[in-house]
């Protein structure tokens, strides 16, 4: 199958709805705290009253419907686009199990194969290829710096130049 194919096929109603609510959630739980963080301007109770009637009606003005609509027409905007389109909207998770699926592989071995490949810092080591390919497509998405447990141990590593 085509890796567009792919990407694209590993999106469901049921991921649409998923990633709609998971981003909604993220979004109101960001505006609460943004208007949250905000000091009162002194320890009094007039301050504080005045504070809450703050955040009362910086908080009214948020409509958590609207915040949802918006959230499920860029989950389904996506699932109608391209690849990444649907790489840049959606987790991973569904995506890994279709691409298993694909390679005749259980999610878990896929998963150990990749750490693996990632792991890999030896020229000589087998995976060592897959790691530097798997890195260099992982650099085009803008991830931040790369962490691979290895063992329990936690090991940093810079993007890849």
């Amino acid at each position: 199958m085509p890796a567009e194919a792919l990407v694209t096929g590993s999106v469901s109603s049921e991921s649409i709805l998923r990633v709609a609510h998971e981003r909604t959630k993220l979004r109101l739980r960001n505006i609460v705290e943004d208007a949250v963080t905000v000091k009162p301007t002194s320890m009094s109770e007039e301050a504080l009253g005045e504070y809450a009637a703050g955040l009362g009606g910086e908080l009214s003005s948020v409509s958590p419907a609207s915040v949802l609509d918006e959230e499920l027409a860029l989950a389904k905007d996506a699932a109608a686009g391209t690849s990444d389109q649907v790489l840049a909207v959606f987790p991973g998770k569904t995506l890994v199990g279709a691409i298993a699926k694909e390679l005749g592989l259980r999610v878990d071995a896929l998963v150990d194969l990749i750490t693996g490949a990632l792991s890999a810092t030896e020229p000589e080591h087998p995976l060592f290829p897959l790691g530097q390919k798997l890195a260099e497509v992982f650099s085009g998405f803008g991830l931040p710096p790369r962490e691979v447990a290895i063992r329990g141990a936690s090991v940093e590593e810079p993007p890849p130049s």
